[in-house]
């Protein structure tokens, strides 16, 4: 009785003593959504924490950018399931800092005299590189977290995107009804001039070909439309019914009167991106990791409690099992280790030297969209609409035909969709820039094959 006093006062230090080292190892859910939050710089109140479910009055108004990415925050399932995977991947991680649970062995043998004996078995070698463990577990731990602020900030990025194409989308199928609403009526009119002689059969052929040419341009924004609002809708995780209340503003915001200035862009301290601090925690991982499975390739070594009695007699004592090296001398994990430490390292420099050029590229495409759309609304569109008055004026005093008149009314209609599109392209390099300052590289114009 005395060896399994003695066994079961062993078994309880060491299970205190391992609850205590695991739970504070331990990266709980508000920890992980709050250190998330933070890496994201959520500029407004929505947060990862926050347990309301209630979106509709976010449905109730037409959805702006911001109202977008809360929406998604609060209410995307696939993005609640990479929160979910992030916490399942924390908590083995966390598990992996623990040792092996002692295992209890109970053997009873009938014979001239029952034998009876208990076992008390520790992983020896897990007990001694506690401490490694731990630190292995907390690298990995932090490593996890900042994977998935990353995941989620190109999450972000990928639902401003959807935003800023789908209002873009909407913004030039409303044009292009008005274009076709004019071209029909144009179409009827010279129908009824040419009835009347005042127009040549070559005139009325031109007007209805700019009709069919109005026609079909309005089938494929409509077509265009209906796509990026379905994308859109995929990226905020809406069911049919919220989807059908989904109602977007009628066109994009208007630029701003000055676009960011390279002295914001430089106050970002490149150490402080996403990817500079993954790419740090991934060598941290690296470098425990290896400093753990350093002893763990020569050698393991287990430790058993034996506590035997036979008939009266009583006896205890204590077994040392170490594994041999002979057939795994460890060598070939120590390389592994090795390599996987220095082409972490190697990860973290080609992170660091990228981040500069990459912002510096993002930053100069943000400047040419933004000088292109301002360029594109403030100079050619007024000019576009000047010269088209100037022609009206000219065919109703009969100086130029029906054919000059069209080709201006192209000419402005060409100019209209192109503004809407350099907005949309501004707004996306905006998009772009501002998960670029987080540390989240994408591929700008010049990358892009």
């Amino acid at each position: 009785m005395y060896g399994l006093a003695k066994q079961a006062r062993c078994l309880t230090l060491v299970s205190a003593f391992g609850l205590m080292l695991g739970g504070c190892a331990h990266l709980d859910r508000a920890t992980l959504l709050e250190h998330t939050q933070r890496d994201l710089a959520l500029s407004h109140p929505a947060s990862l924490t926050d347990t309301s479910s209630d979106i509709n009055p976010l449905l109730a108004r037409p959805l702006d950018r911001a109202a977008a990415e809360r929406l998604m925050l609060l209410h995307s399932p696939a993005l609640r399931a990479l929160i979910r995977q992030a916490e399942a991947d924390i908590a083995q991680s966390a598990a992996s800092g623990r040792p092996a649970n002692p295992v209890l062995g109970f053997t009873r043998l009938t014979g001239p005299e029952v034998e009876i004996e208990r076992a008390l078995s520790i992983g020896l070698f897990d007990l001694l590189t506690w401490p490694q463990r731990q630190r292995v577990s907390t690298a990995a731990q932090q490593q996890q977290q900042l994977q998935l602020s990353m995941t989620l900030l190109s999450e972000l990025r990928a639902v401003r995107l959807a935003w800023v194409d789908a209002v873009a989308a909407q913004q030039q199928l409303s044009y292009a009804e008005d274009v076709a609403e004019s071209a029909a009526i144009a179409g009827d009119l010279a129908d009824k001039m040419q009835k009347a002689g005042s127009i040549s059969a070559l005139d009325l052929a031109r007007q209805r070909a700019f009709a069919a040419e109005a026609a079909n341009r309005l089938t494929e924004a409509r077509l265009h439309t209906q796509q990026q609002r379905e994308r859109l809708i995929r990226q905020l995780g809406l069911n049919d019914e919220q989807a059908a209340s989904l109602a977007l503003p009628e066109q994009l915001p208007d630029l701003p009167a000055t676009a960011r200035s390279a002295e914001q862009i430089n106050q970002r301290v490149k150490e402080q991106r996403l990817d500079v601090r993954l790419a740090r925690a991934a060598l941290a991982t690296a470098a425990a990791e290896q400093s753990l499975s350093l002893p763990e390739s020569y050698t393991r070594a287990e430790l058993t409690l034996h506590a035997k009695r036979t008939g009266p007699e009583r006896s205890q004592g204590w077994e040392l099992g170490v594994a041999l090296p002979v057939f795994d001398t460890g060598e070939l994990t120590r390389q592994g280790m090795d390599a996987r430490t220095q082409a972490a390292a190697l990860q973290l420099d080609a992170t660091l030297r990228r981040a500069g050029s990459s912002l510096r590229s993002q930053y100069g495409d943000y400047l040419t969209r933004f000088d292109i759309a301002r360029r594109q609304r403030s100079t050619l569109l007024p000019l576009r609409e000047q010269i088209a008055h100037e022609n009206l004026l000219r065919y109703n005093g009969m100086l130029i035909s029906v054919f000059e008149l069209l080709d201006s009314a192209r000419e402005q209609i060409n100019t209209v969709i192109d503004t809407i599109e350099a907005e949309r392209r501004f707004w996306q390099a905006d998009a772009a820039l501002e998960s670029e300052l987080l540390g989240a590289p994408t591929l700008s114009t010049g990358d892009q094959p």
